[in-house]
C-alpha cells in the first residue's frame, strides 16, 4: 500500500509571489505541528534590510495595533476574552488600538516618514521593487537565462527602490521614537 494521501492540498502562491514565501509548519500552541503551509517571509528578513532590534519590536507593534483594528468585529463584540465590545459597538481594546494608530501615524508624518510606504511594506509584505513599480512604474526587461527568453517587469531606476527604502527606514524609526523602544 501506497502512503496516505493528505486530507488538504498546499497551494502555491503565484510564480510573480514565489519568492516572497516559504513553506513553514503549522503548530499549534502547545507546539504540535499540525500540517504545513506558505508563509509571507518579513519585510526584516528579506529585501537586504538590516533593523535593528529596536525597529524590528517597533514595525511588530504597528503590526498589532493594526490587526486589532482589522480583526473580526463579530468576533470582537461576542468574544469576552478580546474587551467586551456588544451590539455592533466597538470593543474598548479595538477604540484603544485605533486610537494608537493615530498617534503613530502622526509621529511618522512629522518625521517625513510615507504612511501608505509604511503599509504596503510593513502589513502586506510588498517588496521595495513592487512597491517602486506601484509609486514611479515599472519597465519591461527581456533577456536569456538557460536557453529561454524571458520578460520580467523591473522599476524604471534602481534610485526609486532607494527612495521607497529610505522612507520605509524612516517611518520605522519615527515608530521607535513614538513608542520610545
Amino acid at each position: 500500500m501506497g502512503k496516505p494521501k493528505s486530507a488538504f492540498e498546499i497551494k502555491q502562491p503565484t510564480p510573480e509571489l514565489i519568492n516572497e514565501f516559504i513553506l513553514q509548519p503549522v503548530r499549534t500552541e502547545r507546539g504540535q505541528v499540525v500540517g504545513r503551509a506558505f508563509r509571507r517571509i518579513a519585510i526584516e528578513e528579506r529585501d537586504g534590510v538590516d533593523l535593528t532590534a529596536r525597529q524590528i519590536k517597533a514595525l511588530d507593534e504597528f503590526r498589532r495595533t493594526a490587526e486589532i483594528i482589522d480583526g473580526s468585529p463579530s468576533k470582537d463584540s461576542l468574544d469576552p476574552t478580546r474587551g467586551q465590545g456588544g451590539g455592533g459597538v466597538p470593543s474598548a481594546a479595538r477604540m484603544r488600538a485605533r486610537s494608537e494608530l493615530q498617534r503613530m501615524e502622526k509621529a511618522v508624518l512629522a518625521a517625513n516618514g510615507n504612511m501608505t510606504v509604511l503599509y504596503m511594506a510593513g502589513l502586506k509584505g510588498m517588496s521595495f521593487n513592487a512597491i517602486a513599480m506601484e509609486f514611479f512604474g515599472s519597465r519591461l526587461v527581456d533577456y536569456i537565462e538557460n536557453g529561454k527568453s524571458i520578460s520580467r517587469y523591473k522599476p524604471k531606476s534602481h534610485k526609486h527602490v532607494g527612495r521607497i527604502r529610505d522612507k520605509f527606514l524612516a517611518s520605522v524609526d519615527a515608530i521607535v521614537d513614538y513608542c520610545r523602544f
